[in-house]
């Protein structure tokens, strides 16, 4: 597996995920502010940059205003 997004996850969830990652040469990075609902996400070495830049450009996105509507007023 090149990649895995675990969403909604507890920390327990990351701590039995991320020894196997790590041992299978790949890294993890927390996405969440909220340590009771983490958003984590673990790759390969090779992929994981591009990933989080995929994902943090896909959460400003879901976070910016919605300008489409703007011609309706």
């Amino acid at each position: 597996m090149d990649a895995f997004l675990l969403l909604g996850a507890g920390p327990w969830d990351i701590a039995a995920v991320l020894p196997i990652v790590q041992e299978a040469g790949g890294t993890f990075t927390d996405l969440s502010e909220d340590p009771r609902a983490s958003v984590a996400l673990f790759t390969n070495t090779h992929l994981h940059e591009h990933l989080l830049d995929a994902a943090r450009t896909a959460e400003a996105r879901a976070h910016a205003p919605d300008h489409d509507h703007d011609h309706d007023r």
